[in-house]
């Protein structure tokens, strides 16, 4: 009887065909549940003095994500049966782990060097992250009925398009500040010349001088310009960057749903 009950309890434990299901979908909404958080602290990193409290929560986080995605690509590399193509399974892992680099990146960047908090541009396009994050887990929540999804793609669709919309009219926008700048120096040199200095008197001199004054202001401004310029050129790439990586997941997890594995 011992001897049945032992043979039993081993053929039991053998799985001719594994459960290909609930764990792929298990760590599918981990993983996307991490890159939500993750971009929620990206928000707060954006909105606090303190941000390097929050960056380091982030970094805790991006691990999080590298350990997961490291499960699922395991988990895939021993299933017999997974319940979509190989091929698809691979592709949504790396790319949601795509959103998940380009918000660390966007933080340590802003870290680096030490931007102003508030600046709306990356509240907005964090806010679609965001938003889009929310929308592939709802989305990732309907993959084992293999329906039902599309409403939710096609949201972020859209929140990418509002994306790019933002990037380009920030990206507009500091481009016409910096050229305002270098005007205004522009039009202080028009009024300045070696001449003028040679043929200065006396009683010439606090005007020039103040000149001068304007002009180093001037100057000074504009090449701080440039360089924030240049920083948040990186930082907006990165959070669009996210988003268009959030709609490339839009995309596979259609492909997934439409050939059904």
């Amino acid at each position: 009887m011992g001897s049945l009950k032992s043979l039993w309890s081993w053929v039991s434990r053998i799985r001719i065909l594994p459960p290909h299901d609930k764990e792929f979908f298990t760590l599918f909404d981990e993983l996307i549940a991490t890159v939500l958080q993750s971009a929620q602290l990206l928000k707060t990193v954006f909105t606090t003095e303190e941000s390097e409290v929050y960056v380091a929560q982030l970094q805790l986080k991006e691990q999080e994500c590298n350990f997961l995605v490291r499960k699922i690509l395991d988990v895939l590399d021993d299933a017999q049966q997974p319940p979509f193509n190989p091929d698809y399974i691979h592709e949504l892992t790396l790319r949601i782990d795509d959103i998940m680099d380009q918000i660390e990146y966007a933080a340590n960047r802003y870290q680096s060097f030490g931007m102003p908090v508030n600046d709306v541009t990356m509240i907005k396009l964090t806010d679609i992250i965001i938003s889009s994050s929310r929308h592939l887990g709802e989305a990732i929540k309907k993959l084992p009925k293999r329906r039902g999804l599309e409403q939710q793609c096609q949201y972020i669709t859209e929140l990418e398009a509002q994306a790019d919309i933002i990037h380009r009219e920030a990206i507009a926008a500091r481009y016409t500040k910096a050229i305002a700048d270098q005007a205004a120096i522009d039009t202080v040199l028009q009024g300045l010349s070696e001449q003028t200095f040679r043929q200065a008197g006396p009683t010439d001199v606090p005007t020039l001088t103040a000149q001068l004054f304007q002009i180093a202001r001037a100057n000074r401004e504009f090449s701080y310009h440039i360089i924030r310029f240049s920083t948040l050129l990186i930082i907006y790439g990165a959070l669009e960057q996210a988003t268009d990586a959030c709609a490339k997941v839009a995309v596979i997890l259609r492909r997934m749903v439409t050939n059904n594995g």
